[in-house]
């Protein structure tokens, strides 16, 4: 056999061994010869755990109903949260030995942030989109539909590790080159989505916008419709759960102004039968907001720490002559922010006053108000108003 003969030969089985190899880090393998639909069953996620997260959950079940949970981290605007209804999924078998997850009603907005996560699906035939609005099925070389469905290949894992039973679920691409592959969750898989999407903690990540500006809204400037339009897009309020009031708790410090009386709307949570907001209006802007905290621990070393230090310390006793508890609040009077621990314990009432704060106490309220608030217009007040000496020491 001449060199050239050898040569031709070598190189050919080296382009069936990379090819072999490229298929296998495709993940175009076949689940495993003991597959069973059954194997499904269980909490699916693909996403990205860095800033900005991305979360896309599968929840499937064995009597063929499947939910999708989606959380999409923005920092300029708000972010997404997204919970299907309980939705039909089924199996597609071919001769090649990988099968099709038909899921109907899935949402790809995490896989492809160009698509609304208002649309079903990959949507209809269009001959000026993209790849005509077609995906791509990496392991057959073919261009796929997905009206009203997202198609997901069940395939064995390229690396048995990283899934209990050796599947993973791979999403069609929106281009050759991109890869959505789901991998097998613990039972515990949503804890961290709920609290992050059900949870407001603007206050220490300062996104959309820093503190005391509230996802957009800026007291004395922003308007009744504002409040509207930003409330509709935040996951933790529930829209369908407001009152209004026509009273508040904002007075003006001019005199002039003693007798404007501002209305309130009430905004409930998604999660719990509580309120997560307040927002009070005169002739419709806004001019005091309240958060109350929900599903997280929210304490005053974390706002302080988000926040800088405040000027001062307050101190309320509720009913002082029966020794009962207090309230306790920090003071950023430069910038109208007051944050409140409701309901101390009267012992440890007693032992911050004219002291130093200790830096537990859980955040119950947070007040951001407009520059005409009598609040911050009377701070200091003596026997009332402690100046900032740092959190006592443990």
């Amino acid at each position: 056999m001449n060199a050239k003969k050898s040569y031709a030969i070598i190189s050919s089985l080296l382009i069936l061994f990379l090819n072999a190899c490229s298929a296998e880090r495709k993940g175009c393998l076949p689940p495993p010869d003991d597959f069973l639909e059954t194997d499904l069953v269980g909490i699916w996620w693909v996403g990205y755990v860095s800033s900005p997260r991305v979360d896309d959950y599968l929840e499937i079940r064995a009597d063929g109903t499947y939910k999708q949970t989606i959380y999409l981290e923005h920092s300029s605007i708000p972010s997404v949260y997204y919970e299907s209804d309980w939705l039909p999924w089924w199996i597609e078998y071919f001769d090649d030995g990988i099968p099709y997850l038909h899921l109907e009603g899935l949402r790809l907005c995490a896989h492809d942030p160009s698509i609304s996560c208002d649309q079903v699906g990959g949507g209809e035939k269009d001959w000026n989109a993209f790849n005509q609005n077609e995906w791509y099925d990496y392991c057959r070389d073919e261009w796929l539909l997905q009206k009203d469905e997202g198609i997901v290949l069940v395939l064995g894992a390229v690396y048995d590790d990283w899934t209990d039973d050796g599947i993973e679920l791979a999403g069609l691409s929106a281009t050759p080159l991109d890869t959505w592959i789901y991998r097998l969750q613990g039972p515990d898989a949503f804890t961290q989505v709920l609290e992050d999407s059900l949870s407001d903690k603007s206050i220490l990540t300062a996104k959309p916008c820093e503190a005391p500006c509230w996802y957009g809204l800026e007291t004395g400037f922003s308007t009744r419709t504002d409040v509207i339009n930003v409330i509709s897009s935040l996951s933790f309020i529930n829209p369908d759960v407001v009152v209004e009031k026509p009273w508040g708790a904002w007075r003006s410090w001019d005199q002039s102004q003693q007798e404007l009386t501002p209305t309130t709307l009430l905004f409930g949570c998604t999660q719990s039968n509580a309120w997560c907001a307040s927002i009070e209006f005169v002739d419709d802007v806004v001019v005091r907001i309240t958060l109350f905290p929900r599903n997280y621990p929210l304490t005053f070393e974390k706002v302080v720490s988000s926040l800088g230090k405040p000027e001062y310390f307050q101190i309320f006793y509720t009913q002082p002559e029966e020794q009962m508890d207090c309230d306790i609040s920090l003071e950023w009077t430069n910038r109208n922010i007051e944050i409140y621990s409701k309901n101390v314990d009267w012992e440890l009432c007693s032992q911050i006053r004219e002291d130093r704060v200790v830096p537990n106490l859980l955040v119950h309220e947070i007040i951001y108000s407009d520059a005409r608030d009598i609040t911050f217009i009377q701070t200091p007040e003596s026997g009332r108003d402690f100046p900032w000496a740092g959190f006592a020491q443990p």
